[in-house]
């Protein structure tokens, strides 16, 4: 929870109920690699969208240059946060799989991309389709895994989610 000090990241983690053991070892891992001025706060709302609003107005009471948004069922890496801070863009995510049978990629690209006579619709991007940690331009991306600059929030109208 913020405490008053200057607040350069805010994870937001917007969930309201019970954790997994796994999960919450994983994200004390990547914490302890959080760099300083970096808070936490819980999801305030049951409904996820409206959870990630009130999130985002949180980051920006507080002057948060970062928000991240990891949901309670993505297993962060330690370095998760170094690696998509590195990149300074204004939105950066992580590669993690929707759960579904079959499960899908939460990062899509437009159909045309991978195949030009494709003239709509998305395919979500695979693993084996770029080298493994490539930074690659996509067209939509989940929210369960993602770094946004504030600045972002200051420059569209609500509601953002």
């Amino acid at each position: 929870m913020w405490d008053g000090r200057r607040c350069d990241l805010l994870i937001g983690i917007p969930h309201t109920g019970l954790v997994s053991t796994e999960w919450a070892l994983e994200f004390a891992g990547m914490w302890r690699n959080a760099p300083p001025n970096t808070f936490v706060q819980l999801g305030p709302e049951p409904q996820i969208d409206v959870c990630r609003e009130k999130l985002a107005q949180i980051a920006l009471k507080y002057n948060a240059k970062h928000l991240l948004f990891i949901d309670s069922d993505i297993l962060p890496p330690k370095d998760l946060i170094y690696r998509l801070m590195k990149h300074n863009l204004p939105i950066v995510a992580g590669l993690y799989a929707r759960r579904h049978n079959p499960p899908f990629n939460e990062m899509l690209l437009q159909a045309s991309r991978i195949d030009p006579k494709q003239d709509r619709g998305y395919v979500p991007i695979n693993e084996g389709m770029y080298e493994k940690g490539a930074l690659v331009e996509c067209d939509v991306v989940g929210c369960g895994c993602v770094l946004i600059q504030t600045q972002v929030f200051k420059e569209m109208e609500t509601p953002w989610f």
